[in-house]
């Protein structure tokens, strides 16, 4: 249709608008009732709608139907807003073509008024599909960068094998929005599922069966190692999972993952309505290509981590193992210590380091030898590559600067080929026990003594007290200016130095019966003074310094006497010429510290007795051997060497402890240490006159010698005594049944063959339990003393005994109340 009064310009436009591709011209009136028609369009009508230009401006709907039905009430809107305000109008729509297809056109148009009022807007619409088509991909392209982008920091944001494969599963649902994303991993021939996401699917990974590489549209993607899409998994017979078509899916994609061009897994995506994941096989290529490259690294990480983690596990049972071996070490308490090939310390355990000091290391061993060794000769064969345990014993230096004698055990070290590094050693400090050993050996001497001294000292004093007892008899029946008086003395003299003889052996062995008592030691040694004055002689001073507030011991007042006379005779026999014996007594506390250098010691209150002299002092050699029986320097016929060893005999009897500190020419002080006694002191006994008591009582005397026997008969048969003599215990047993008067006193020896001396006691004290008892013996052998200390209730008489001293201890005993 050509509008009236169309000028020449008009004419030549649409002239022009026919001609122009992929655009239509076109003038639409609006009436004033709303209604529009078509005044003019152009050719490309045909194209665009497929109708003539002719038919278009006959009916507009022809062309107003093809917008799509979403964006007609948004063009209708935007026409009427123009109109209102007369202005241009412009929009991009959706129109379909004759054949159904959808595509894109702009439209503008300007609006001029005609002259009854209507409104003609001459505009144009151009087909813009191509360009909707190329910024739809350019914005596609986009999106799948920014979703790759995402994809690739998720899932690169962990090393966590788990974690990566959920989240590139996540990333999977959000850049292709599938209903079901889900992955294996391949081990060998089989197919391992990892994760199914959603967990709300309705395929689960409880009802995913397990199959195996080449199975299924997922096997065949691994072992084709190329994506496989499936349209409808109904009408798919690659597809044989029964599982996946029960859950409703329909569509499906498979793609591989992959390692250096190697499939390891697989992805799958699934559609529960038909959708061609095809179209976007290069997008879920990479996106499978950025979840592969992020397993490959977690996996990689994983693979590490459990390498790091074995190998952390065994570095922490290394040194759980070095922490044990350390702690076994340092509790150990011998000394280990290492040397490398030059005898110089590398390594050394707690107690080393606590011995020779934490300088220790890098030190040559011979650094810490003390005098001339043969320690370096004696370990050269492991130096040599012997490997046999080397032992030897060596005086080193501890970090205090104090000499130790250690006992060494040695072993070669060797590295894998064979060659000697060093050597392995553990050490024990063994001078306290060489010294408990000299103790030992010491103890051993004295009871070798102590059964010579038992074995000889009972038969030997039986005979010593016929001598000496039948002496008294006949002194007593002559006068002092007879012809045999001075025989008799000497026969006497010469029994009772016999006697004493025993009796120092006896007490060197601790075997000498003693009766102890709570003394002051202050009082005793004053009452041996005088009798120590005449044996040292008058060209040496006694210097007595008695201790203030004494404490008490308890000791036989006879051994203090014994141990002050040797001591003295020791001291007498040191000094030539004048010279000065010192003795002094005080109290003493020896702690821990003492213990330290004096093996075998205990800790507490001592009562000290020194003795000390200016002679001409001993050397070492003497002082290892002082207290050795029989051991002595004089000259022959000069000593007995007995003197110093029943001095350590008695000490020890008493639980007490003696030193001796002596070089050449500058003197020596003996030591005492005894024990404080926890009672009060007792009184000595007063001395007996010289003369005893007779007495009347009826006395019993067993003894197995006869000549004893006989002896003891006729001395208290002298003092008036009536007297029965039993043989054994049998026949004394007999005696006291068939007498019927009473028997005041039994006297009776203590060892004797069938039945001793204290069982006999106890036997007839059942019969006459009123009877006293005086025990005699020349060894007692422990029957009725414990290591030869009495009970304050017994009564006994050491063999040999003298006349007197048999009728004095006969009195004494009937007296006791």
């Amino acid at each position: 249709m050509v509008m009236p009064h169309q000028t020449a310009d008009e004419a030549l436009i649409r002239s022009i608008g026919n001609n122009l591709p992929n655009s239509m011209l076109y003038q639409v009136i609006r009436k004033p009732d709303g209604s529009r028609k078509f005044a003019y369009v152009s050719d490309a009508v045909r194209r665009f709608y497929g109708c003539s230009p002719a038919e278009a401006m006959a009916d507009a709907s022809l062309i107003y139907s093809r917008v799509v039905e979403e964006d007609q009430l948004r063009v209708w809107n935007e026409e009427e807003d123009a109109h209102r305000r007369f202005s241009t109008f412009s929009t991009e729509v959706r129109m379909k073509n004759p054949a159904g297809d959808i595509r894109w056109s702009y439209f503008a148009s300007s609006p001029r008024r005609l002259e009854d009022g209507s409104t003609c807007w001459d505009g144009i619409e151009i087909d813009i599909t191509e360009r909707k088509q190329v910024e739809e991909t350019l914005l596609q392209q986009a999106e799948e960068l920014t979703v790759l982008k995402e994809l690739g920091r998720e899932v690169n944001a962990t090393l966590s094998l788990d974690d990566t494969i959920s989240a590139g599963l996540r990333g999977m649902l959000k850049a292709v929005r599938p209903d079901i994303a889900f992955l294996f991993l391949r081990q060998g021939d089989r197919m391992i599922l990892q994760n199914v996401l959603p967990s709300n699917a309705r395929l689960h990974m409880e009802n995913i069966p397990e199959h195996r590489a080449g199975e299924c549209i997922c096997g065949l993607a691994i072992t084709e190692n190329k994506p496989l899409f499936s349209l409808n998994i109904f009408d798919d017979s690659r597809c044989t999972w029964e599982e996946c078509k029960q859950s409703g899916i329909k569509s499906f994609a498979a793609l591989p993952l992959r390692d250096a061009e190697k499939a390891f897994g697989v992805i799958g995506l699934a559609s529960e309505t038909i959708r061609n994941f095809e179209k976007q096989a290069v997008f879920l290529e990479t996106l499978a290509g950025q979840v592969s490259v992020a397993l490959v690294n977690a996996r990689l990480f994983h693979k590490v981590q459990q390498e790091l983690t074995e190998r952390r596990r065994i570095e922490d049972a290394l040194r759980n193992l070095s922490s044990r071996q350390n702690a076994l070490l340092s509790a150990i308490p011998d000394i280990i210590m290492e040397v490398n090939a030059d005898k110089v310390y590398t390594w050394a355990n707690q107690a080393g380091l606590a011995f020779f000091g934490k300088d220790v290391i890098g030190k040559e061993a011979s650094f810490y030898f003390e005098g001339e060794q043969e320690t370096y000769s004696t370990v050269q064969p492991l130096f040599n590559g012997r490997e046999d345990v080397v032992y030897l014993e060596s005086l080193q230096r501890r970090a205090d600067g104090q000499k130790r004698l250690l006992a060494w055990w040695c072993r070669v070290l060797k590295d894998e080929k064979g060659n000697v590094t060093g050597a392995l050693s553990s050490a024990r400090d063994i001078t306290e026990q060489k010294s408990l050993e000299k103790q030992l050996l010491q103890a051993q001497k004295m009871e070798s003594i102590g059964r010579l001294a038992g074995g000889v000292a009972h038969d030997f004093n039986n005979m010593l007290q016929s001598i000496l007892g039948h002496s008294d008899l006949a002194l007593g029946d002559i006068e002092d200016d007879h012809p045999l008086h001075e025989n008799l003395m000497e026969i006497r003299k010469a029994a009772s130095r016999s006697a004493e003889l025993t009796r120092q052996l006896l007490a060197f062995a601790r075997k000498q019966t003693v009766s102890p008592i709570v003394l002051d030691l202050n009082d005793t040694v004053t009452g041996m003074l005088k009798m120590l004055r005449r044996i040292i002689g008058e060209d040496i001073e006694l210097i007595w310094k008695p201790g203030a507030n004494l404490w008490p011991v308890k000791i036989d007042p006879t051994q203090v006497d014994q141990i002050l006379a040797n001591l003295g005779v020791n001291a007498r026999d040191a000094i030539t010429g004048v010279g000065i014996l010192t003795i002094e007594v005080e109290n003493i506390f020896l702690d821990e510290t003492y213990l330290d250098d004096h093996a075998g010691f205990v800790p507490g209150d001592y009562i000290r007795l020194s003795v000390s002299d200016d002679g001409c002092g001993m050397d070492k050699d003497v002082l290892r051997n002082i207290f050795d029986p029989f051991f002595t320097t004089k000259e022959v016929g000069k000593g007995t060497g007995l003197g110093l060893a029943t001095v350590y005999g008695i000490v020890k009897q008493n639980n007490g402890w003696i030193n001796v500190y002596s070089e050449p020419d500058k003197g020596t002080i003996f030591n005492i240490y005894l024990p404080r006694a926890p009672y009060k002191t007792k009184a000595l006994p007063p001395k007996k006159d010289a003369k005893p008591a007779k007495g009347t009582e009826t006395v019993l005397f067993v003894e197995d010698d006869d000549s004893i026997l006989q002896l003891g008969a006729a001395i208290l048969k002298r003092f008036g005594y009536t007297v029965f003599t039993a043989r054994s215990p049998g026949e004394a047993l007999s005696l006291v049944r068939k007498q019927t008067g009473t028997i005041h006193l039994l006297i009776t020896d203590v060892v004797m063959p069938g039945m001793n001396g204290r069982d006999l006691r106890n036997k007839i004290a059942a019969l006459r339990p009123e009877i006293k008892v005086l025990f005699m013996s020349g060894y007692t052998a422990n029957i009725i003393a414990h290591q030869g200390i009495l009970e304050s209730d017994v009564h006994f008489l050491q063999k040999p005994f003298s006349v007197n001293n048999l009728a004095a201890k006969v009195r004494e005993v009937l007296e006791k109340k």
